[in-house]
């Protein structure tokens, strides 16, 4: 039974056994046999080489001035916006513990509303899948902010380029 909790503790983060969220996707699973997507790892934080995000646009540029991460040096090279860089554990990790801390939250106000619970499981399933549609890329822009992963991957993205002038 171990092995479920932690398939579906999607921050890996023992909470207890009134974890609702957990055991909203444990039960889904037993219903419909379907995992939600939103428990699986994004694809931004896998251990593959992504995209240096290149945040040029106008859009991108006023979030990251919301952000208060106007000032990145490494927007400034275009040579390292071109490049495809591997994180490394540690900035995996990073980038997951804000990814889930984000989508637990995302999933906790979902599942306890009204809404859901008038859903069919499979309307429950699609609901969540639609969901996990805000973690689908490295940056993602909501009403004019950047996501909390978003905003972790460009402080990464900045040591990294850091760590190449030294």
């Amino acid at each position: 039974m171990g092995w479920t909790y932690q398939l579906f503790d999607i921050t890996k983060l023992r909470k207890g056994e009134d974890d609702h969220v957990s055991q909203e996707m444990f039960r889904l699973f037993e219903q419909l046999e379907a995992v939600p997507d939103v428990v699986g790892t994004p694809g931004y934080a896998q251990k593959r080489k992504i995209n240096v995000p290149n945040m040029t646009t106008r859009k991108a540029k006023m979030a990251l001035k919301r952000a208060g991460l106007d000032d990145l040096s490494f927007l400034k090279d275009g040579a390292f916006l071109d490049e495809k860089v591997y994180l490394n554990t540690e900035q995996l990790n990073r980038l997951m513990a804000v990814s889930g801390k984000a989508r637990y939250a995302e999933i906790e106000e979902l599942i306890t509303s009204q809404k859901y619970f008038r859903l069919s499981d499979q309307e429950k399933l699609e609901a969540l899948n639609e969901l996990n549609q805000n973690y689908n890329s490295q940056i993602e822009i909501e009403r004019g902010k950047l996501r909390p992963h978003s905003i972790e991957l460009v402080r990464i993205m900045q040591e990294i380029y850091d760590g190449r002038e030294e």
